[in-house]
């Protein structure tokens, strides 16, 4: 007995000097962060954050910027003129070290009343979360120094730097995008193609969204892999949880091609933009909806890009469509088309393939967005028989075709049962995509998208005594919906799925799910309150759990 504790004691003394000599020598380095004051007479002008990694030996210097893990910069509030260091939750604020460097020179700099001299180190030892207080000469500045939630980081890294970005929202950067997990470690590093603005009204928002492309497919945070991404700020939704929770609503209950997406601390050019929602980006592809590529397909057959082809509009007894006049055409033009409604006339003008049907509903090609005029003529028709259908009051159009022969009554029920549940302001209007693959005699509804202005947070738009109600129905009042919900089969089918699927799904949602959401981010919920303004977070949370309660139990009665 005592020869084997011996030889545990000696394995386990063997397996530390292993380790140490693993961490200390064979890594060869050690890890240092600074906060950097960089003043300017007696102005602040920067202060930052960065972790290093010297070599070991060597004293701690921020000359050797090739050893930078990381630089983050403070930023002003938007709510009031306090400043602030918004940090992952994994960055090691335990062992810190001061320096200030003054382009002007002479005048005294203090941090929490700890005088500093120029170019000189100081260990501050713990930085602790909260308010801090700096000064050069005779004035001072309030720093807060916040951590998010643990989740995952986005660091971009631009070439053109995004005040170019936001000056027009078609205005194209490249650069470099690395995702740091929740517990520090690097996820994913790679070029990326391109990152642009995206959104409507939302562009107006300080949290800005934007469409990053990367230079080669990844699986970003274990979703589908992908070239195309999306990152929402979902500015007008200041819970940040909308979004979200009817994506994946949209996942679990079954919708086909329904999009993933994960929460985000987003940092561009070492400045925070916020809590932000990664997602996929809906568009026709491998890893998106894989139903036929027919703008590739189209320009194979043709020697120009697409779009350097003449580019025709007709209009005709109030309808109108657009396409460009190409010369040859794929033998296939069943699909795919990626289908939006937007019945907002100057979305609607401001996209490239569109049309209206007879009963003025506007349609817009997603994909192929260079569209031939044989091909929106080709889904046109298409969708103007399923509407003639739907219109009927028997289901049949003249054809001799119902309504159902056009559609997928599985996704069109989910997709309707979604915006009900949500009672999404645009639902039906704006944001309504669906889809045909090729060799499909079939539309289907979805991805869902844009749900930050449901369960009542419509703000003063659309009918604001209707959006803030949690009771009546909504979607199936008005457009294709209320036709859908006045054909009995649809109505039945509607009824079965909600009490199968979606009323079980509340029913935890609303036991633990909304919970889990709000302890997710909460943290980061909190930066993005300092830094971007917004009403009491906990108090949104709570209306929002509250109407969707309400909502529950209304629908619940209705369906029975």
């Amino acid at each position: 007995m005592k020869t084997k504790k011996v030889r545990l004691i000696s394995i386990i003394t063997i397996s530390i000097i292993f380790l140490l000599f693993y961490v200390l020598v064979w890594n060869g380095y050690e890890k240092y962060v600074w906060l950097h004051i960089v003043v300017d007479g007696r102005s602040v002008e920067d202060v930052r954050l960065i972790e290093q990694k010297l070599p070991l030996g060597e004293e701690p210097t921020l000359q050797d910027e090739e050893y930078t893990d990381f630089c983050i910069s403070w930023q002003e509030s938007y709510v009031d003129e306090s400043w602030g260091l918004f940090l992952p939750d994994y960055i090691d604020l335990t062992n810190v070290y001061v320096m200030v460097s003054d382009k002007g020179g002479g005048e005294t700099v203090t941090f929490d009343g700890i005088s500093l001299q120029e170019d000189e180190a100081y260990f501050l030892g713990d930085l602790e979360e909260g308010a801090h207080f700096l000064s050069a000469g005779t004035k001072s500045q309030k720093l807060y120094v916040m951590k998010g939630s643990p989740i995952p980081s986005v660091w971009i890294d631009t070439e053109d730097g995004m005040s170019f970005v936001h000056e027009e929202q078609n205005n194209v950067t490249s650069g470099t995008v690395q995702i740091i997990s929740a517990k520090g470690d690097l996820e994913y590093f790679g070029k990326m193609e391109s990152l642009k603005g995206r959104g409507n009204s939302s562009w107006g928002t300080i949290k800005k969204g934007y469409v990053m492309k990367l230079a080669t497919a990844a699986p970003l945070l274990n979703m589908t892999s992908g070239k195309s991404w999306t990152l929402i700020g979902g500015g007008f939704d200041d819970t940040g949880i909308r979004n979200k929770l009817f994506y994946d609503m949209a996942v679990e209950c079954g919708l086909d091609n329904a999009i993933e997406c994960e929460w985000v601390n987003l940092y561009v050019d070492g400045s925070y933009l916020g809590c932000y929602l990664l997602t996929e980006k809906i568009t026709i592809g491998s890893g998106r909806l894989e139903i036929g590529d027919l703008e590739q397909r189209t320009q194979l057959e043709n020697e120009q890009p697409l779009w350097e082809y003449p580019y025709y509009q007709y209009e005709e007894n109030g309808k109108q469509w657009t396409g460009f006049s190409v010369p040859s055409q794929p033998a296939d033009m069943s699909g795919g088309y990626l289908l939006e409604i937007e019945d907002y006339k100057n979305r609607f003008m401001s996209e490239t393939s569109r049309f209206t049907t007879d009963r003025e509903c506007r349609v817009v090609l997603k994909s192929p967005e260079c569209a031939t005029l044989e091909q929106v003529q080709y889904i046109s028709s298409f969708v103007q028989e399923f509407e003639d259908a739907l219109y009927s009051s028997d289901g049949y159009n003249s054809e001799g075709k119902y309504y159902l022969e056009y559609i997928d009554m599985e996704s069109f029920v989910k997709r309707y049962l979604i915006d009900e549940i949500s009672k999404n302001l645009d639902a039906g209007y704006s944001s309504y995509f669906f889809y045909k693959p090729q060799n499909d005699d079939k539309m289907y509804a979805g991805p869902v998208w844009d749900y930050d202005t449901s369960l009542g947070n419509n703000g003063t738009w659309g009918d604001d005594e209707a959006l803030k109600d949690p009771e009546g129905m909504y979607v199936n009042t008005a457009n294709w919906s209320k036709l859908l919900w006045e054909k009995e089969d649809f109505r039945k089918a509607s009824y079965k799925v909600y009490q199968k699927v979606f009323e079980p799904y509340l029913e935890e949602l609303l036991e633990y799910g909304l919970d889990e959401y709000a302890e997710t981010i909460r943290d980061s919920a909190a930066m993005d309150r300092v830094y971007c303004g917004g009403e009491d977070w906990e108090t949104e949370v709570e209306k929002m759990r509250d109407f969707l309660l309400k909502r529950r139990d209304y629908l619940s009665e209705e369906f029975r």
